[in-house]
Protein backbone atom coordinates (compact mmCIF):
# COMPACT_ATOMS: atom_id res chain seq x y z
CA UNK A 1 0.00 0.00 0.00
CA UNK A 2 2.72 2.20 0.83
CA UNK A 3 4.69 1.73 -2.36
CA UNK A 4 1.52 2.37 -4.14
CA UNK A 5 1.00 5.41 -2.33
CA UNK A 6 4.39 6.48 -3.35
CA UNK A 7 3.88 5.88 -7.26
CA UNK A 8 0.39 7.61 -6.64
CA UNK A 9 2.91 11.08 -5.56
CA UNK A 10 5.32 10.58 -7.99
CA UNK A 11 2.52 10.93 -10.78
CA UNK A 12 1.22 14.03 -9.56
CA UNK A 13 4.06 15.70 -9.25
CA UNK A 14 5.03 14.42 -13.15
CA UNK A 15 1.92 14.98 -14.83
CA UNK A 16 -0.60 16.98 -13.20
CA UNK A 17 1.46 20.47 -13.01
CA UNK A 18 1.93 20.35 -17.08
CA UNK A 19 -0.29 22.72 -18.87
CA UNK A 20 -2.60 20.61 -21.76
CA UNK A 21 -0.42 22.28 -24.69
CA UNK A 22 2.55 20.60 -23.06
CA UNK A 23 0.78 17.23 -22.15
CA UNK A 24 -0.39 17.15 -25.72
CA UNK A 25 2.99 17.48 -26.77
CA UNK A 26 4.50 14.99 -24.72
CA UNK A 27 1.67 12.50 -25.84
CA UNK A 28 2.92 12.77 -29.42
CA UNK A 29 5.97 10.70 -28.39
CA UNK A 30 4.46 8.22 -26.66
CA UNK A 31 5.54 4.58 -27.72
CA UNK A 32 2.65 3.15 -26.63
CA UNK A 33 -0.03 5.75 -28.50
CA UNK A 34 2.74 5.88 -31.71
CA UNK A 35 4.26 3.15 -32.19
CA UNK A 36 6.04 4.38 -35.84
CA UNK A 37 7.96 6.65 -34.68
CA UNK A 38 9.90 4.42 -32.05
CA UNK A 39 9.55 2.10 -34.56
CA UNK A 40 11.85 4.42 -36.72
CA UNK A 41 14.27 5.38 -33.42
CA UNK A 42 14.96 1.56 -32.04
CA UNK A 43 15.09 0.59 -36.10
CA UNK A 44 18.05 2.91 -36.15
CA UNK A 45 19.58 1.83 -32.65
CA UNK A 46 19.55 -1.81 -34.47
CA UNK A 47 21.56 -0.28 -36.70
CA UNK A 48 24.02 0.90 -34.90
CA UNK A 49 24.14 -2.54 -32.87
CA UNK A 50 24.91 -4.35 -36.11
CA UNK A 51 27.52 -1.37 -36.93
CA UNK A 52 29.18 -2.06 -34.14
CA UNK A 53 29.26 -5.73 -33.23
CA UNK A 54 31.00 -5.78 -37.42
CA UNK A 55 33.28 -3.70 -36.15
CA UNK A 56 33.58 -5.92 -32.95
CA UNK A 57 34.04 -9.00 -35.04
CA UNK A 58 36.60 -6.74 -37.24
CA UNK A 59 39.05 -5.95 -34.38
CA UNK A 60 38.82 -9.10 -32.14
CA UNK A 61 41.99 -11.06 -33.21
CA UNK A 62 43.99 -7.97 -32.63
CA UNK A 63 45.45 -8.18 -29.24
CA UNK A 64 47.55 -4.94 -29.37
CA UNK A 65 46.03 -1.60 -27.63
CA UNK A 66 46.34 0.34 -30.52
CA UNK A 67 43.92 3.03 -31.84
CA UNK A 68 41.57 0.73 -33.81
CA UNK A 69 40.77 -0.99 -31.02
CA UNK A 70 41.07 2.04 -28.48
CA UNK A 71 38.60 3.90 -31.13
CA UNK A 72 35.78 0.68 -31.64
CA UNK A 73 35.76 0.24 -27.30
CA UNK A 74 34.95 4.17 -27.03
CA UNK A 75 32.55 3.41 -29.47
CA UNK A 76 31.14 0.64 -27.49
CA UNK A 77 30.95 2.68 -24.16
CA UNK A 78 29.50 5.71 -25.98
CA UNK A 79 26.57 2.94 -27.27
CA UNK A 80 26.29 2.17 -23.94
CA UNK A 81 25.44 5.48 -22.42
CA UNK A 82 23.40 6.36 -25.87
CA UNK A 83 21.01 3.03 -25.53
CA UNK A 84 20.26 3.77 -21.57
CA UNK A 85 19.42 7.39 -22.97
CA UNK A 86 16.97 6.09 -25.52
CA UNK A 87 15.57 3.50 -22.87
CA UNK A 88 15.08 5.83 -19.99
CA UNK A 89 13.50 8.10 -22.13
CA UNK A 90 10.84 5.64 -23.56
CA UNK A 91 9.84 4.20 -20.47
CA UNK A 92 9.29 7.30 -19.02
CA UNK A 93 7.17 8.52 -22.27
CA UNK A 94 5.27 5.46 -21.25
CA UNK A 95 4.51 6.38 -17.45
CA UNK A 96 3.71 9.82 -19.10
CA UNK A 97 1.31 8.03 -20.93
CA UNK A 98 -0.26 5.59 -18.33
CA UNK A 99 -0.76 8.63 -16.08
CA UNK A 100 -1.82 11.39 -18.07
CA UNK A 101 -4.61 8.51 -19.58
CA UNK A 102 -5.65 8.36 -16.19
CA UNK A 103 -5.88 11.61 -15.23
CA UNK A 104 -7.57 12.97 -18.09
CA UNK A 105 -9.94 9.98 -19.85
CA UNK A 106 -8.57 11.15 -23.03
CA UNK A 107 -10.51 9.26 -26.03
CA UNK A 108 -7.55 7.60 -28.21
CA UNK A 109 -7.04 8.79 -31.91
CA UNK A 110 -7.89 6.82 -34.69
CA UNK A 111 -4.04 7.96 -35.62
CA UNK A 112 -2.84 6.24 -32.81
CA UNK A 113 -3.08 3.24 -30.90
CA UNK A 114 -5.86 3.14 -27.97
CA UNK A 115 -4.63 4.77 -24.62
CA UNK A 116 -3.85 2.60 -21.66
CA UNK A 117 -6.47 1.07 -19.24
CA UNK A 118 -5.59 1.69 -15.34
CA UNK A 119 -7.37 0.48 -12.26
CA UNK A 120 -4.71 1.29 -9.49
CA UNK A 121 -1.73 2.89 -9.30
CA UNK A 122 0.50 0.03 -8.66
CA UNK A 123 0.02 -1.33 -12.25
CA UNK A 124 2.68 1.42 -12.56
CA UNK A 125 5.04 0.23 -10.54
CA UNK A 126 6.33 -2.22 -13.08
CA UNK A 127 7.19 0.59 -15.39
CA UNK A 128 8.72 2.94 -12.42
CA UNK A 129 11.07 0.24 -11.52
CA UNK A 130 12.07 0.02 -15.31
CA UNK A 131 12.22 3.43 -15.24
CA UNK A 132 14.39 3.72 -12.18
CA UNK A 133 16.81 1.31 -13.13
CA UNK A 134 17.45 2.82 -17.06
CA UNK A 135 17.96 5.84 -15.11
CA UNK A 136 21.00 4.23 -13.17
CA UNK A 137 22.39 2.95 -16.38
CA UNK A 138 21.99 6.17 -17.57
CA UNK A 139 24.30 7.97 -15.13
CA UNK A 140 26.38 4.75 -14.46
CA UNK A 141 27.34 5.11 -17.88
CA UNK A 142 28.09 9.04 -18.74
CA UNK A 143 29.96 8.61 -15.71
CA UNK A 144 32.37 6.32 -17.20
CA UNK A 145 32.06 7.83 -20.77
CA UNK A 146 33.47 11.32 -19.42
CA UNK A 147 35.89 9.90 -16.91
CA UNK A 148 38.17 7.63 -19.31
CA UNK A 149 41.96 7.18 -19.53
CA UNK A 150 43.67 4.74 -22.55
CA UNK A 151 44.10 2.17 -19.68
CA UNK A 152 40.49 2.11 -18.46
CA UNK A 153 38.79 1.99 -22.01
CA UNK A 154 40.40 -1.50 -22.43
CA UNK A 155 39.30 -2.37 -18.83
CA UNK A 156 36.05 -1.26 -19.06
CA UNK A 157 34.68 -2.57 -22.94
CA UNK A 158 35.52 -6.53 -21.95
CA UNK A 159 33.09 -8.74 -22.49
CA UNK A 160 31.45 -6.00 -25.27
CA UNK A 161 31.17 -8.44 -28.28
CA UNK A 162 28.09 -10.27 -25.97
CA UNK A 163 26.29 -7.68 -24.48
CA UNK A 164 26.08 -6.14 -28.38
CA UNK A 165 25.10 -9.43 -29.38
CA UNK A 166 22.43 -9.50 -27.06
CA UNK A 167 21.61 -5.64 -27.22
CA UNK A 168 21.34 -6.71 -30.93
CA UNK A 169 18.72 -9.09 -30.47
CA UNK A 170 16.88 -7.37 -28.05
CA UNK A 171 16.43 -4.81 -30.41
CA UNK A 172 15.39 -7.07 -33.37
CA UNK A 173 12.48 -8.07 -30.91
CA UNK A 174 10.77 -4.56 -30.36
CA UNK A 175 11.41 -3.74 -34.16
CA UNK A 176 9.49 -6.31 -34.74
CA UNK A 177 6.75 -5.68 -31.73
CA UNK A 178 6.31 -2.13 -32.53
CA UNK A 179 6.01 -2.75 -36.73
CA UNK A 180 3.31 -5.35 -35.58
CA UNK A 181 1.46 -2.25 -33.00
CA UNK A 182 2.10 -0.43 -36.04
CA UNK A 183 0.20 -2.40 -38.31
CA UNK A 184 -2.42 -2.96 -35.65
CA UNK A 185 -3.66 0.63 -35.41
CA UNK A 186 -3.44 1.79 -39.34
CA UNK A 187 -6.04 -1.48 -39.49
CA UNK A 188 -7.89 -0.05 -36.61
CA UNK A 189 -7.80 3.72 -38.10
CA UNK A 190 -8.97 2.31 -41.97
CA UNK A 191 -12.08 0.13 -40.18
CA UNK A 192 -13.17 2.79 -37.41
CA UNK A 193 -12.02 6.03 -39.37
CA UNK A 194 -16.21 6.83 -40.34
CA UNK A 195 -17.85 6.02 -37.63
CA UNK A 196 -15.63 7.91 -35.28
CA UNK A 197 -16.36 10.97 -37.25
CA UNK A 198 -19.40 11.15 -37.46
CA UNK A 199 -19.42 10.68 -33.55
CA UNK A 200 -17.07 13.58 -33.20
CA UNK A 201 -19.65 15.57 -35.20
CA UNK A 202 -22.56 14.61 -32.91
CA UNK A 203 -20.17 15.85 -30.03
CA UNK A 204 -20.25 19.36 -31.27
CA UNK A 205 -16.33 20.51 -32.69
CA UNK A 206 -17.68 23.43 -34.25
CA UNK A 207 -16.17 27.08 -35.92
CA UNK A 208 -17.61 29.34 -33.01
CA UNK A 209 -15.72 32.43 -34.35
CA UNK A 210 -13.67 33.97 -36.93
CA UNK A 211 -11.60 37.61 -36.39
CA UNK A 212 -12.02 38.45 -40.15
CA UNK A 213 -10.65 42.28 -39.82
CA UNK A 214 -7.13 42.18 -38.56
CA UNK A 215 -4.96 45.35 -36.52
CA UNK A 216 -2.08 44.45 -38.90
CA UNK A 217 -2.00 45.75 -41.76
CA UNK A 218 -1.92 44.80 -45.51
CA UNK A 219 -0.70 40.54 -44.03
CA UNK A 220 -3.47 40.61 -41.00
CA UNK A 221 -1.70 38.39 -39.71
CA UNK A 222 -3.23 38.59 -35.95
CA UNK A 223 -6.66 37.42 -37.95
CA UNK A 224 -7.71 33.52 -36.61
CA UNK A 225 -10.08 31.06 -36.39
CA UNK A 226 -11.33 29.49 -33.26
CA UNK A 227 -12.82 25.70 -33.04
CA UNK A 228 -14.13 24.57 -29.96
CA UNK A 229 -15.22 21.65 -28.33
CA UNK A 230 -18.85 22.28 -26.30
CA UNK A 231 -19.50 18.42 -25.45
CA UNK A 232 -18.97 16.76 -22.50
CA UNK A 233 -15.93 14.93 -23.43
CA UNK A 234 -12.31 15.11 -24.94
CA UNK A 235 -12.30 14.97 -28.67
CA UNK A 236 -8.81 14.13 -30.33
CA UNK A 237 -9.14 16.08 -33.93
CA UNK A 238 -5.83 15.16 -35.53
CA UNK A 239 -5.96 15.29 -38.83
CA UNK A 240 -9.06 17.59 -38.76
CA UNK A 241 -8.59 20.56 -40.97
CA UNK A 242 -10.02 24.41 -41.72
CA UNK A 243 -10.00 26.05 -45.06
CA UNK A 244 -11.67 29.27 -45.90
CA UNK A 245 -14.26 29.59 -48.74
CA UNK A 246 -14.69 32.13 -51.26
CA UNK A 247 -10.94 33.36 -51.31
CA UNK A 248 -10.37 36.75 -51.83
CA UNK A 249 -14.42 37.13 -52.90
CA UNK A 250 -14.32 34.82 -55.78
CA UNK A 251 -17.73 34.17 -57.25
CA UNK A 252 -17.57 30.58 -56.67
CA UNK A 253 -16.83 28.24 -53.56
CA UNK A 254 -13.63 27.40 -54.05
CA UNK A 255 -11.37 26.50 -51.17
CA UNK A 256 -8.71 28.97 -50.34
CA UNK A 257 -5.53 28.55 -47.26
CA UNK A 258 -5.90 24.83 -45.51
CA UNK A 259 -4.77 24.18 -42.23
CA UNK A 260 -3.93 20.70 -40.68
CA UNK A 261 -4.24 19.49 -36.88
CA UNK A 262 -1.13 17.42 -36.27
CA UNK A 263 -0.92 14.41 -34.31
CA UNK A 264 -2.15 14.25 -30.76
CA UNK A 265 -4.80 17.19 -30.84
CA UNK A 266 -7.20 16.93 -28.38
CA UNK A 267 -9.62 19.38 -27.45
CA UNK A 268 -10.78 18.42 -23.70
CA UNK A 269 -14.24 19.54 -22.90
CA UNK A 270 -15.12 23.47 -23.03
CA UNK A 271 -11.53 23.69 -24.58
CA UNK A 272 -10.96 26.13 -27.77
CA UNK A 273 -7.89 26.89 -29.66
CA UNK A 274 -7.38 29.37 -32.15
CA UNK A 275 -5.39 29.35 -35.88
CA UNK A 276 -3.88 32.39 -36.64
CA UNK A 277 -3.40 33.91 -40.10
CA UNK A 278 0.54 33.76 -39.41
CA UNK A 279 1.43 34.37 -36.02
CA UNK A 280 2.05 32.06 -32.40
CA UNK A 281 0.55 32.18 -29.60
CA UNK A 282 0.76 29.31 -27.26
CA UNK A 283 -1.93 30.14 -24.81
CA UNK A 284 -4.43 29.56 -27.39
CA UNK A 285 -3.13 26.55 -28.81
CA UNK A 286 0.31 27.58 -30.87
CA UNK A 287 -1.33 26.84 -34.37
CA UNK A 288 -0.90 29.03 -37.52
CA UNK A 289 -1.58 28.97 -41.07
CA UNK A 290 1.78 30.61 -41.83
CA UNK A 291 0.48 32.40 -44.52
CA UNK A 292 1.98 35.67 -45.74
CA UNK A 293 -1.00 36.96 -46.99
CA UNK A 294 -4.29 37.80 -45.59
CA UNK A 295 -6.76 35.11 -45.53
CA UNK A 296 -10.05 36.39 -44.43
CA UNK A 297 -11.58 38.45 -46.97
CA UNK A 298 -13.19 41.43 -45.18
CA UNK A 299 -16.12 41.79 -47.53
CA UNK A 300 -17.47 37.86 -45.99
CA UNK A 301 -16.82 34.29 -46.30
CA UNK A 302 -16.80 31.61 -44.95
CA UNK A 303 -14.73 29.09 -42.53
CA UNK A 304 -15.34 24.93 -43.00
CA UNK A 305 -14.12 22.13 -40.57
CA UNK A 306 -13.87 19.08 -42.28
CA UNK A 307 -12.78 15.89 -40.61
CA UNK A 308 -10.08 13.12 -41.53
CA UNK A 309 -11.50 11.78 -44.39
CA UNK A 310 -12.88 15.26 -46.12
CA UNK A 311 -16.17 15.15 -44.60
CA UNK A 312 -17.61 18.82 -44.17
CA UNK A 313 -18.59 18.61 -39.79
CA UNK A 314 -18.91 22.45 -39.72
CA UNK A 315 -19.27 25.77 -41.28
CA UNK A 316 -19.13 29.60 -39.80
CA UNK A 317 -20.29 32.29 -42.61
CA UNK A 318 -19.14 35.53 -41.88
CA UNK A 319 -19.96 38.34 -41.91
Amino acid sequence: MAVAANVSQLENLCCHELSPSRKRLLRKFSPHRYPQRWLFINAIVLIWSIILLSNIVGTRNDNNENDERTTVELEYLVYNFGTSAIWALEVGLNIFDYTDTKEEGVEHSLLEQPAHSITDASETIPLWIEFSLAVYFVIDSAAVVFHLTRKEVHHLANGMLLDVVINMLAYFYLVYRQFVDWRKSNLMALSQNEHTDAEAECKGVFISYINYDGQVKRSESDEYVVITNDSNSSIDISGYSVLDINHHGTPDETEGNKFTFPYATVLTPGESVRIYTNEIHAESGGYSFRSKKAIWNNNGGKGVLKDRVGKEISKFVYP
